[in-house]
């Protein structure tokens, strides 16, 4: 299911692992948070621009990563919406995990406090109105992922590999995640995505992630 390799651990199933990041392991001074560009995406819609994102990366070593894999332990599962997609974790009992994520997520609103003018079109902002701006991925100790909702002809959608009852399968579906239980996520953190929604006075932003497997306890 993993095995490690120095500071980094192989997650996934094989075939499909992913070098990932322990939470424990991770330094914030580390990470880097790239210029806002347009990427291609893969999967493009007529139509639809694509949204501006300033990618993530890790420079350990003298080498880079070009997004951020974080594994985390196992957290409790306090809200999973299947039509949605989101899930939420405890970290109450993982302080450490919640101090790590917050300072990321300050690294994060502190870069585009300092780059507003050039990213938002503005210069007026203060901190704390940015930091309102972001829809948070941690808050009130508890973590908030989005994966993909199952398709309800197909019974299954999404690309997590899900680890349960001794066995992979990919997708999330309605059973997927069960309130109470358990699970050991990893998380690729892709970057810095800007919305703009219709009516917006400013631009809000996201970070743009996918969870890739979750181990269920």
């Amino acid at each position: 299911m993993a095995t490690t390799t120095n500071t980094h651990i192989l997650s996934g199933p094989p075939g499909n692992v992913e070098l990932s990041i322990p939470i424990q392991a991770l330094e914030i001074g580390k990470v880097h948070l790239s210029s806002l560009q347009i990427l291609p995406e893969r999967n493009p819609k007529p139509g639809v621009e694509n949204r501006p994102i300033a990618p993530l990366s890790y420079v350990d070593s003298g080498v880079t990563l070009p997004c951020l894999s974080i594994l985390l332990p196992s957290l409790k599962i306090t809200r999973w919406d299947p039509a949605t997609g989101r899930l939420d974790l405890d970290l109450s009992n993982f302080q450490y995990v919640y101090t790590k994520l917050n300072t990321l997520q300050e690294y994060i609103i502190s870069t585009v406090y300092m780059q507003q003018a050039s990213w938002l079109g503005r210069s007026d902002l203060d901190h704390d109105t940015v930091r309102l701006l972001l829809q948070p991925l941690i808050s009130h100790n508890t973590l908030t992922l989005f994966l993909h909702g199952p398709n309800p002809s197909l019974k299954i959608a999404g690309r997590a590999w899900l680890w349960n009852k001794g066995k992979w399968s990919r997708g999330s579906k309605v059973s997927s995640f069960v309130i109470g239980k358990e699970a050991r996520i990893c998380v690729r953190l892709h970057g810095l995505c800007l919305v703009n929604n219709k009516g917006d006075a400013v631009s809000r932003f996201r970070i743009q992630h996918q969870v890739i497997s979750a181990l269920m306890n």
